[in-house]
C-alpha cells in the first residue's frame, strides 16, 4: 500500500496527514499505529512551520514496516541525535520523539528537504 499527498502550508495540513496515516491500520499493530500518528504529526508540523510552502506527505507499508517521508521545499537542518527537550519548554520534542520512536530515521538535504521514518509493523 502507497501513499502520496500534497498538503498545504497552513496548520489544517497536519489533521490531513493524521487522517491520512488512518488508513494504515491494517498494516500495524494498533499501539504502532498511535506511534505512526504522532510521530507524522511532529514531522510535517516541523515541515509547516520552518520550511514555509507545500509539503509533500508518502507513506509506504514496506515487508515488516512502514516508511514515512514528509519532503518541503526549506533548507534543511544537519541531522544528528536531538537533545532531550527542556522540561519547561512546549516546543522542540519532534524530533526527540522520532529519536525515541522511530526504528530509523534520518534527513536528506538537497533542492528539497527530505525527513523519514520507518516504524515496525509489529
Amino acid at each position: 500500500m502507497r501513499l502520496a499527498m500534497r498538503l498545504p502550508d497552513e496548520p489544517r495540513a497536519v489533521a490531513e496527514a493524521r487522517r491520512a496515516v488512518s488508513s494504515f491500520g491494517e498494516e500495524l499493530m494498533p499501539a504502532k499505529l498511535e506511534d505512526l500518528r504522532l510521530l507524522t504529526t511532529e514531522v510535517v508540523t516541523n515541515a509547516i512551520r520552518h520550511a514555509g510552502g507545500w509539503v509533500d506527505l508518502h507513506i509506504d507499508a514496506l515487508p515488516g514496516c512502514v516508511r514515512v517521508e514528509v519532503i518541503d521545499p526549506g533548507p534543511g537542518f544537519a541531522p544528528g541525535p536531538p537533545d532531550p527537550p527542556s522540561t519547561d519548554s512546549i516546543d522542540g520534542r519532534g524530533l526527540y520523539l522520532v529519536d525515541q520512536i522511530a526504528d530509523r530515521w534520518g534527513v536528506e538535504r538537497g533542492r528539497r528537504t527530505r525527513v523519514w521514518f520507518e516504524i515496525g509493523a509489529g
